[in-house]
């Protein structure tokens, strides 16, 4: 169900989409989001008088410095749960395409489409992938049904990922223990 909270990887994460209906709907897999913070970062760092990466806006997520804290997140994965989550490419966002992606932050449709988390304790706006204009993108307010926008330069916006677990590899599931992190799969 939507909602239910589930242990992977060590941490503990909401299903936002069943593979049928919610958010970032991928058939055969359940679409999670982070629980909690996986630190906070900018959108695109600001440092020596311009932005850094390659982009054509600072709003881009294609090489920013958001997409490489989702990276490095998927770097410190345990190797075993990393091979159940199925990559992807990512839309909603401006400049160019972006796949292979395995941790990411939701898209404003995406976020949108998750609704309101009842009971979601998270208490930072977090990054949304998509640009609101040139130097602005999208966050996503603690319990989700709303958002807003920051400047992508803001240091104190949340790195929330998602991800895609693939069910055909998961034998079992279970309710997380409050606190533990720790799957029954």
């Amino acid at each position: 169900d939507t909602g239910t909270t589930i242990a992977f990887a060590g941490k503990e994460w909401y299903v936002i989409s069943d593979g049928s209906t919610g958010a970032a709907v991928n058939s055969g897999h359940l679409t999670l989001l982070a629980k909690d913070s996986f630190g906070n970062s900018t959108f695109r760092n600001y440092t020596s008088g311009s932005y850094e990466g390659s982009f054509a806006d600072p709003s881009d997520y294609n090489d920013s410095t958001l997409m490489h804290a989702m990276a490095t997140a998927t770097d410190a994965l345990p190797t075993s749960e990393a091979a159940l989550i199925t990559a992807r490419s990512l839309d909603g966002i401006g400049g160019t395409a972006v796949s292979g992606q395995k941790l990411w932050p939701l898209s404003l449709t995406e976020y949108n489409a998750m609704g309101t988390l009842s009971g979601d304790a998270f208490s930072n706006f977090f990054w949304l992938r998509s640009p609101l204009d040139v130097y602005c993108a999208y966050v996503g307010f603690p319990g989700g049904g709303t958002f807003n926008f920051i400047i992508v330069l803001d240091p104190f916006i949340a790195v929330r990922p998602a991800l895609h677990l693939n069910l055909s590899s998961v034998l079992f599931t279970s309710d997380a223990t409050a606190g533990s992190g720790k799957s029954s799969a």
